[in-house]
């Protein structure tokens, strides 16, 4: 499989977007453009991970302007990789409106798998889309934060961000 990825600066912190040959497969924030692309290879050994700086600016400038402003549309293919089971989570996700939340139980329950919290909580955990599938959007029943994969910080910055852009908070 070629993973083509390219990098960049956002408001939330540095990114790494890789595509297939079926559209976006993983978008990560991380520290560093070395540690992101350690991360890709150590997730996908067997792939042939080339830069794609030239090819990818149309698909990496649309990705940026989504995370900095998540109301606009997105206009590319996703290529998510998960189970049948994750990859309903995450078709719950993106339901979410930008600047709301809903709790891992609700989403359980929108699933019609009320028991499933857990599995919920579980599948967010493994998604490597960031913010295009909103896991950020997902917090505990006490109405805590949970856990994100990049960071409870960029979790609340983000929530934030998006109650901005919706009028939500002054």
């Amino acid at each position: 499989m070629l993973l083509r990825h390219i990098y960049a600066q956002t408001d939330f912190g540095p990114i790494l977007a890789s595509f297939t040959c079926n559209g976006v497969c993983s978008i990560e924030f991380g520290e560093s453009k070395d540690a992101l692309i350690q991360s890709l290879a150590d997730r996908f050994p067997a792939a042939d991970i080339r830069s794609g700086e030239k090819e990818l600016r149309a698909e990496l400038s649309e990705i940026v302007q989504y995370i900095n402003d998540p109301s606009k549309e997105l206009r590319m293919s996703i290529d998510s990789v998960g189970t049948a089971f994750q990859q309903h989570v995450w078709e719950v996700l993106r339901t979410i409106p930008v600047g709301q939340t809903r709790t891992y139980s609700e989403v359980a329950q929108d699933m019609g798998m009320p028991e499933a919290f857990r599995a919920v909580a579980s599948a967010c955990g493994r998604n490597r889309l960031a913010v295009i599938i909103p896991c950020h959007r997902v917090m505990r029943k006490d109405g805590g934060l949970g856990g994100y994969h990049w960071g409870i910080e960029r979790k609340q910055a983000l929530l934030e961000r998006e109650k901005q852009i919706m009028g939500y908070t002054k």
